[in-house]
């Protein structure tokens, strides 16, 4: 007997298009590429990944009321190579997880740069989708000048 989680794991994963702070940008992930247990105690989680291919930190996760939560540990660079290789081999952090029902919502990052250079990408919408296991969002930003 098949159970709803069993079909979701079956899915693909959704690949979004999304600009960060200086062209970053957003890929989905399929259902069945996540093998790994989830954390905590939703019934059907929805996990945002974050892809780092530069070389700023992401250190928070700014809310929609402009709360900032910790990320711990920070999230460096996770992969050097082009999207697809990092997708392919998993090249990703998590960043959070919630509900695959729950309402969309829109987050930022705060980001530093060992230049000491610091601030926030442009907000971003998680789209949470019972269809897929999560999503993976690429942060790529240029080196200041």
């Amino acid at each position: 007997m098949s159970t709803k989680n069993d079909d979701r794991d079956k899915q693909e994963t959704k690949t979004v298009e999304f600009t960060l702070v200086d062209g970053g940008a957003v890929g989905e992930l399929e259902r069945d590429s996540l093998n790994q247990p989830m954390a905590g105690t939703l019934s059907d989680p929805y996990v945002v990944y974050l892809c780092n291919r530069c070389n700023w930190t992401a250190t928070h996760i700014k809310d929609e009321s402009g709360g900032y939560t910790a990320l711990r540990p920070p999230i460096g660079r996770t992969c050097s190579a082009d999207r697809d290789t990092c997708f392919r081999e998993r090249r990703f952090a998590p960043l959070l997880t919630t509900d695959c029902t729950s309402r969309a919502f829109n987050i930022a990052l705060r980001v530093t740069h060992p230049s000491g250079a610091a601030g926030d990408t442009r907000s971003l919408t998680v789209q949470p989708d019972c269809r897929y296991a999560g999503v993976v969002f690429y942060l790529e930003i240029p080196d200041p000048s």
